[in-house]
């Protein structure tokens, strides 16, 4: 009895062609700044959103990357424009049913 299913998928190519690897280390900087960048940040990568443009400017200007303008990207709107969600709850934790106090009685039935 086989557990596999019938149909077989076909891989899909990505949809803006491929990636290709900097062989040549040309854009290497401007990689381990971003990724220093998103370490230092905690991966809140709005935070380093001047770096990780000039790292896909230098691959487009490498022709690591097809020739896009940023903004279709995603780099129309400006770090002043992002809002991160900083909520008291979720900075401390949360645990659900603390903020409920505690009965003196602790039966529910004869409360």
């Amino acid at each position: 009895m086989s557990h596999f299913s019938g149909s077989k998928q076909k891989p899909k190519p990505p949809i803006n062609g491929v990636f290709p690897l900097d062989h040549e280390a040309s854009c290497k900087d401007d990689m381990e700044k971003y990724k220093s960048c998103l370490r230092k940040n905690k991966s809140h990568h709005h935070k380093c959103q001047d770096l990780s443009r000039s790292y896909l400017a230098c691959r487009q200007t490498n022709a690591l990357m097809a020739e896009t303008p940023l903004e279709e990207l995603g780099y129309g709107h400006t770090v002043e424009d992002i809002s991160v969600k900083s909520d008291k709850k979720e900075d401390r934790g949360f645990t659900a049913g603390a903020h409920i106090k505690q009965r003196k009685n602790k039966s529910w039935l004869w409360g």
